[in-house]
């Protein structure tokens, strides 16, 4: 089973040698960002840090899912499985949905402690100032947002960086063209002056991470939360909405978006490794908040591979990878390697016929328009999961002019190579690696590949079998 709460998920990780206790003061004034920063820079493990400057007793959970070692731990399984076995298991669960489970008030922690809107200051709690030039502090690093559709049930988690503004109001970048900004649209067009919304703080590893990921308009990820647990969620209500929030949590933010008034956000350092612009987002008044006894703040720390956010490649290789085969087009994996901030898709194929790359990069185009910038697409014998031999085809086998074609095209406007132009517009380009042998080439034409793995079968075992014995560690 998955781990229920953000507290058993702390025990399970120092169990797995995963989690660091900080007992050192720490300022929440950049110094606490930067060594999660260099956590996830040197694939180190979680930070507890539990004296931070100006909160006595305050606890906070920087980096919690910024490796994959991680992400197993969350779902119940051994840390040391391979990141194909924790695939596997994920496409697996993720098959049966489970629906969450209503709890009473009494039966949820995150209503230990219930502040009205009066008593609300947003500053009694340990957001950080997480990078130099940032706007301000904020309280959504590694946070979610809940909201719900105006016209159905449906139920969105999503995370979206969120700024304190002052001591009752916070300021989110609700893109238009994600869930939540559609959501916003449909309040909008309705002529609503708000947006109910609720931000976790500290939300159970499972639903954490089902909010980062990728899934369809219409699915609510708390079922897919429940499919990861392979148990219900169990939700409470909200006191100033009928939104519901996973009991656990440590700090639930009520709050509403106000649809009339903007506020200065940003700039902040994103998932790209770069800074982002500021500009004026809408302001979301907070209504209340409920906190767990002592409760834990979560941190993230965006910026060169490898954060929370290069989790979301191993869900959205398998949504490409479902979406491809629904066409018949004949590919064998499908990778968003986390190393590339989530700009480049793998794809491996079966070249059955000429222009087999072109197909795959016009169906996703079409499909859906991303960051994505850069598709690479390699033959059946390359592991897209392996970068050395990804980077080995880009090298050897794509055409320096037949093998590289440009699009311009909509993609997302964080891509750090755009121009100001080209982000205001919302176009930039897409390139196309053809990292395949063209299928005019007969087979004796084809260099022959050199590796470990090209030796006969029973010399591969018997060494692979023996490598310990040999005075090697094991891989």
């Amino acid at each position: 089973m998955a781990v229920k709460s953000n507290r058993d998920f702390i025990a399970k990780l120092e169990e797995a040698g995963e989690l660091v206790r900080v007992k050192e003061q720490v300022d929440w004034d950049e110094e606490m960002s930067a060594i999660v920063r260099r956590i996830c820079e040197i694939h180190g493990p979680a930070a507890l840090f539990e004296n931070v400057k100006d909160y006595p007793g305050a606890r906070c959970l920087g980096a919690p899912l910024a490796e994959n070692r991680r992400f197993a731990v969350a779902l119940g399984l051994d840390a040391n499985i391979s990141y194909q076995e924790l695939r596997a298991v994920y496409a697996e669960r993720m098959q049966k949905p489970i629906p969450p489970v209503e709890v009473k008030k009494a039966q949820a922690p995150c209503k230990e402690n219930i502040i009205a809107e009066k008593d609300v200051d947003i500053f009694d709690f340990p957001s950080p100032m997480v990078h130099d030039g940032d706007g301000g502090r904020y309280v959504g690093t590694w946070a979610y947002q809940i909201t719900k559709d105006l016209e159905n049930n449906w139920v969105n988690y999503g995370i979206y960086r969120v700024m304190v503004y002052d001591e009752q109001h916070l300021a989110g970048l609700f893109t238009p063209s994600k869930h939540i900004g559609q959501q916003i649209e449909k309040y909008r067009k309705a002529g609503k002056k708000t947006v109910p919304v609720v931000i976790v703080v500290g939300g159970d590893p499972v639903s954490s991470l089902m909010a980062s990921f990728d899934a369809p308009v219409g699915v609510d990820e708390i079922d897919c939360a429940g499919a990861l647990s392979q148990e219900p969620i169990e939700v409470v209500k909200c006191e100033h909405s009928d939104l519901q929030v996973p009991a656990q949590s440590e700090i639930v933010i009520e709050g509403e978006v106000m649809l009339d008034v903007t506020v200065p956000e940003g700039p902040f350092g994103e998932f790209t490794g770069y800074r982002s612009g500021s500009g004026m987002r809408n302001l979301i008044k907070i209504k209340g908040i409920t906190h767990r006894n002592d409760p834990i703040f979560t941190i993230s720390n965006m910026g060169i591979p490898f954060h929370e956010s290069s989790l979301r490649g191993l869900s959205r290789s398998l949504t490409y990878e479902k979406f491809f085969k629904s066409l018949g087009i004949p590919i064998t994996n499908c990778h968003v390697p986390p190393e590339m901030s989530e700009m480049v898709l793998v794809v491996g194929v079966k070249t059955i016929h000429a222009d087999m790359a072109v197909r795959v990069k016009n169906a996703f185009s079409a499909w859906r328009p991303s960051c994505m910038h850069k598709i690479i697409v390699v033959d059946e014998d390359v592991d897209v999961f392996n970068l050395n031999e990804v980077l080995h085809a880009l090298a050897t086998k794509c055409h320096p002019i037949r093998g590289i074609k440009a699009y311009e095209e909509h993609i997302l406007h964080l891509v750090p190579a755009l121009s100001v132009e080209e982000r205001t517009k919302g176009k930039g380009a897409v390139a196309l690696f053809d990292c395949t042998w063209p299928t005019e080439w007969p087979l004796e034409e084809r260099p022959p590949r050199i590796s470990f793995s090209t030796y006969p079968d029973d010399l591969v075992a018997k060494i692979t079998k023996k490598w310990t014995k040999y005075g090697f560690k094991k891989v």
